[in-house]
């Protein structure tokens, strides 16, 4: 970037930070108010794309509504000049992936306070309709308080096709397919938020080992045994943690955790039983401390209170309660014997003394409706909704409405077709407006300026209300009013 470029929009570009999947990012300082900013530009070779670059800062625009502590804040997107940018929240600390290169290995308890952090920030997401498709440490950012942060929430799925252009080449075994669901291998536009636990899973493997769930040469090796092989886990590992692991990388994503909210609830026991009060906010170390897996297990168990002593009285009062509670069950056992007893009673008394129960996970709450049931409620939404559109096609407005309700409703299970199909509304409505600002010229070359200017303010106030539908349209809109200043001249 040249001297002359050290500004971006309302932003001061005021150092380099790195490089990643989208260019170049700068830490900025907003120019009026001086809030810090991290400043996302999209390279040249990706800013050539029409269509990319159309549908990118669409999703971007998207992403500004996700408000939530544990997922990094996206404050605009636009273009400035040539160049194209995002406008993020700027985070103080470092990655989960750069703590693993100086440490190797994250503590157990530590890596399960991020994982908790991150399905809270991805069950938010998964609520709005949208899912990441790339969880993985290095899009997980920690402060220097502890705090963990999603990265690229809603805006991943653009820059994956741009470093999977060759999945032959060597030097991907750590990256993001190391930590790709088998669906995301097999129908990668057939995705939900299930694809997130099984790519937080692979996360919280590699913080825990050092290393993914699977590796290989390449990354379409990789890939392979993500469909094919079964994940070796070491032995010790704690079992409540091999368990909660396999639930959430496990093939078939309908044998995975439901939600997010789902995993929350199992991760609330394994960490309680790891002395972690959840209840409670963390306290979270500033940085995560080197470790191997078995130093990171708890070495001792939480000493217990010291017993007090049980005073005389106390303990005749409970043998004589116990007495009578006795002498009353043997009472109630003689009258029964007069029963008839049934076969199932008769199995009771022979079956074999009932074993330890092991803890485990917590069963998943029954859903409200049936999985496939609520697909097809999901998909008769939709269709009503586009047998209306068809039915008022300049209601364009409306039939916006109407199908961010049914995303809204419904999120992932038809996010992506409502998306498509919000896609087509703002194109449609980008033209209508387009049309406009040419007819109001030829008016205006008439000698009406006033009818030039009634006819623009005209579709201002009726698109404004869904400006935020596309950059396109908010830019469109911006050149209507920009029009309607100069026919006031």
């Amino acid at each position: 970037m040249t001297q002359a470029a050290q500004r971006i929009a309302d932003y001061a570009l005021v150092a380099k930070l790195g490089k990643g999947g989208m260019g170049w990012v700068f830490k900025g300082i907003h120019i009026e108010t001086g809030k810090e900013v991290a400043i996302k530009i999209l390279p040249p070779e990706m800013a050539k794309d029409e269509k990319f670059v159309t549908r990118f800062l669409r999703e971007a625009q998207a992403a500004t509504v996700l408000r939530h502590k544990n997922i990094v804040r996206v404050y605009e997107a636009g273009q400035y000049q040539s160049l194209y940018y995002i406008a993020l929240e700027f985070i103080d600390g470092e990655t989960v992936a750069h703590a693993m290169e100086r440490e190797k290995t994250i503590p157990l308890r530590q890596s399960l306070d991020i994982v908790y952090q991150v399905a809270e920030g991805l069950a938010y997401a998964h609520q709005r309709g949208i899912v990441h498709r790339d969880i993985k440490p290095a899009n997980i950012m920690i402060t220097k308080d502890g705090v963990a942060k999603i990265m690229d929430m809603g805006l991943a799925k653009w820059t994956r096709s741009e470093r999977f252009h060759d999945p032959t080449r060597p030097g991907f075994t750590v990256g993001s397919p190391a930590y790709m669901s088998p669906e995301q291998v097999v129908d990668p536009e057939n995705l939900d938020g299930r694809t997130d636990i099984y790519s937080l899973g692979a996360t919280l493997f590699h913080m825990l080992t050092g290393r993914p769930p699977h590796l290989g040469r390449d990354a379409q090796e990789v890939m392979v045994k993500i469909v094919k092989s079964e994940v070796e886990y070491p032995e010790e590992m704690p079992d409540m943690v091999t368990r909660l692991l396999k639930k959430m990388l496990a093939k078939r994503r309908s044998e995975r955790f439901r939600n997010a909210e789902a995993l929350i609830k199992a991760l609330t026991q394994v960490m309680r039983h790891f002395g972690m009060d959840v209840s409670q906010p963390q306290k979270r170390p500033k940085r995560p401390a080197s470790s191997t897996l078995k130093k990171s297990l708890p070495a001792k168990p939480a000493k217990a209170r010291r017993r007090r002593k049980t005073p005389l009285s106390t303990i005749l009062l409970s043998a004589m309660v116990l007495v009578t509670i006795l002498l009353f069950a043997a009472f109630s056992f003689s009258q029964s014997q007069d029963q008839r007893k049934r076969p199932t009673d008769i199995v009771r008394s022979r079956s074999k003394p009932a074993k330890r129960v092991q803890v485990s996970l917590p069963p998943e709450p029954p859903p409200s409706m049936p999985e496939e049931t609520l697909k097809e409620k999901a998909q008769k939404a939709l269709a009503e909704v586009l047998k209306w559109c068809k039915e008022h096609p300049d209601e364009l407005v409306e039939a916006y409405r109407r199908l961010e309700k049914v995303r809204a409703e419904y999120g992932t299970i038809v996010g992506g077709q409502v998306t498509d199909y919000i896609d087509m509304l703002a194109d449609k409505i980008k033209d209508k407006i387009e049309q406009a600002m040419e007819e109001a010229v030829k008016i205006a070359a008439k000698g009406d300026k006033l009818l030039a200017k009634k006819r623009l303010q005209a579709i201002v106030d009726k698109y404004s209300p869904v400006s935020g539908i596309s950059v396109e349209v908010a830019n469109s809109l911006a050149r209507t009013i920009e029009m309607i200043r100069r026919l006031e001249r």
